[in-house]
């Protein structure tokens, strides 16, 4: 008798493409808690993408925290998943993001994209730069603020960093007058109009929203039902100038205040987040604070959504070229992106786009009052099912179709 050949295999087998897996320790338990385990090559656990893609028969999915290039990724089956969407630099990188953004104003009006704060960069921009400065000056503001702040919705937010630089460790400087402006030969300097913000006991509030683009033809995003919601180390000040602290107006993935610590929040929780449980709903608790102080939360809601999706749609036609180019099979399905949205609430409740993160960190937060690792864990486990990883036995969604098909 002739040998049978060996089954498909049925169980998931992931691949992550770095040794240190502790900033993702909660996507790794969400893997093992949906039935996937580490791709082993003699015996050993393997974070080597030039070892896995010599086995990539032996799994199913591939996360990388850092760039792949087509020429890395090779041959893919329409089984394989790769968490990185090709051209997602349209949206993450801020020059192109809002040069798309400028683009789109062009094609469809102000009115309809109208959410990311006006920004440039110098010297190339200086002259528009001048004019739109210009521009907010003649404006009228109509808020008490003004009284004490002369400088109120005037002020832009100047980055000088050289180009290979940490944008995190970048100087920073507030700009209230265009004479201001300098640079050295080997610095960039992005001006970024500066969201007056609506402040929470003082503090000012980020709001991250997790989106996943898990198809592109056709378009599929997905935006997570809860947000990651972080307050400023410090207080707001009264008039924001350079010698503000940083932690005052920045909020960073490792420096920021948690909200149910705030009063004009803590409130509203009646279950405080831990590492077992997400607690109540930061987007309910943000959501209740603004109806309470007069902002239309229904527009808010709406406004929050409309980003993440126009500024996603806007730019599908880029991913699907890029990622044909990238793709060595017809299929361009296998590429998915987990996306981090961070937006401002400015003074009247209106939430604007400061950033984009490709690759949000997933690393809880623990305060002596609570944590994210609930958060995290729960989005890292509706993320992979979400994402629909598949071993060779399993049946494609094109396959099934076929098979009820033949038997109508």
């Amino acid at each position: 008798m002739a040998n049978q050949p060996d089954p498909p295999r049925a169980r998931k087998v992931y691949v992550i493409t770095q040794e240190d897996t502790s900033f993702v320790e909660l996507l790794v338990a969400a893997f093992a808690r949906l039935g996937l385990a580490p791709l082993q090559v003699d015996g050993v656990d393997t974070h080597s993408w030039e070892v896995a893609a010599a086995h990539a028969d032996e799994f199913d999915l591939l996360w990388s925290v850092t760039p792949l290039s087509p020429a890395q990724l090779g041959k893919l089956s329409h089984r394989h998943k790769v968490n990185q969407l090709p051209g997602h630099d349209l949206v993450v990188s801020p020059a192109k993001r809002y040069g798309r953004y400028i683009t789109l104003q062009g094609d469809h009006g102000r009115y309809e994209f109208n959410f990311m704060p006006p920004e440039f960069y110098f010297p190339r921009h200086k002259g528009a730069f001048v004019k739109a400065f210009e521009a907010m000056r003649g404006m009228a503001r109509f808020s008490d603020r003004v009284n004490a702040d002369p400088h109120f919705k005037r002020r832009w937010l100047v980055t000088k960093t050289a180009p290979s630089a940490d944008p995190s460790t970048a100087a920073v400087t507030i700009l209230t007058d265009p004479a201001q402006l300098e640079a050295t030969p080997d610095q960039q300097l992005r001006i970024v109009h500066v969201v007056e913000p609506m402040l929470f006991s003082g503090h000012k509030a980020h709001v991250g929203v997790f989106v996943v683009v898990s198809s592109i033809d056709p378009l599929r995003i997905y935006i997570y039902h809860n947000v990651l919601l972080r307050m400023s180390v410090q207080k707001y000040p009264a008039a924001l100038d350079s010698s503000s602290p940083r932690e005052s107006f920045e909020v960073s993935d490792t420096s920021w205040l948690p909200p149910w610590e705030v009063d004009d929040l803590k409130a509203h929780y009646t279950e405080l987040p831990s590492t077992q449980s997400e607690g109540t709903s930061h987007l309910k608790v943000l959501l209740r604070h603004l109806e309470h102080v007069g902002v239309d939360v229904a527009k808010f809601h709406k406004n929050v959504y409309s980003n993440v999706v126009k500024t996603i749609a806007a730019s599908r036609g880029h991913f699907a070229k890029q990622a044909r180019q990238a793709s060595s099979q017809p299929s361009i399905d296998s590429f998915f992106q987990l996306f981090r949205f961070d937006m401002e609430i400015d003074d009247f409740g209106k939430p604007w786009v400061v950033s984009v993160e490709a690759q949000p960190s997933l690393e809880p937060q623990h305060f002596g009052s609570g944590s994210t690792g609930g958060l995290f864990s729960a989005l890292t486990t509706d993320l992979v099912r979400l994402v629909g990883v598949l071993a060779p036995r399993d049946k494609t969604s094109a396959q099934l179709v076929v098979q009820v098909r033949e038997h109508t």
